[in-house]
């Protein structure tokens, strides 16, 4: 599937899934990608469908890098479900502030006097404000669910194969048929030249582990284990 520069990958998920699902008429059971799929919209779509989401967690690898390098996560502060507080390192609360709708995500704030004298402040916020800000999800359980499922052990062993086979034939595609140069303006174009390397590099697949049987006249799998 192509679409324009400017949509984000992750938000082709559902739209990748329903595809898959119609021209195969095989559900999909396990959804694997990169970490631009790790995202909150993406753990709620293999919820409701009952797909298990084989991403690397976005979340996870902005915590390591950025402005969030060598601060607290948000894993570090505990949530209250009675109170409606997190709790954070040093035992302070922090009191719900807003909450966007449209984006279904709850801010909850610290207090700037406990942050003034908190020996963990430079471990916790670099905000100019002196405050700690963490948010949460209205779904925040169901993503929570589907995160530990991401980093399973499974899920490694799916990135791990996905790397090997769908980045090998990314960089065949790139390498042997020019996949990121478009050869014609108009999204339509674009869709028609990346069928074509596709069905190019399946067709030089069938010719690497099929032969021609000249009996029966049919092709034949050199390696049963391949497909």
């Amino acid at each position: 599937m192509v679409s324009s520069g400017t949509v984000d990958d992750g938000a082709m998920f559902k739209p990748l899934v329903d595809m898959h699902e119609d021209t195969t008429k095989i559900k999909v059971e396990t959804g694997v990608g990169d970490s631009k799929y790790g995202i909150a919209d993406n753990y709620l779509i293999c919820k409701e469908k009952g797909i298990k989401p084989h991403f690397e967690d976005l979340k996870s690898t902005q915590v390591k890098g950025g402005k969030r390098r060598g601060i607290f996560s948000s894993d570090k502060f505990e949530y209250d479900e009675e109170t409606d507080t997190f709790i954070c390192p040093a035992g302070k609360r922090l009191t719900r502030r807003s909450h966007d709708i449209k984006r279904h995500r709850i801010k909850y704030v610290s207090c700037k006097e406990d942050c003034d004298v908190c020996p963990f402040r430079s471990e916790c916020t670099k905000s100019k404000s002196g405050v700690r800000t963490v948010d949460r999800l209205e779904r925040q359980k169901d993503v929570d669910e589907m995160r530990q499922e991401a980093m399973s052990q499974s899920s490694k062993r799916d990135l791990k194969k996905r790397w090997h086979l769908m980045e090998g034939s990314f960089a065949d595609g790139e390498n042997q048929h020019n996949l990121k140069k478009a050869r014609w303006r108009e999204h339509w174009r674009v869709q028609i030249q990346e069928w074509m390397i596709s069905a190019v590099q399946n067709v030089r697949i069938l010719i690497k582990h099929t032969y021609l049987d000249v009996e029966s006249g049919q092709m034949v799998r050199k390696s049963p284990n391949y497909f």
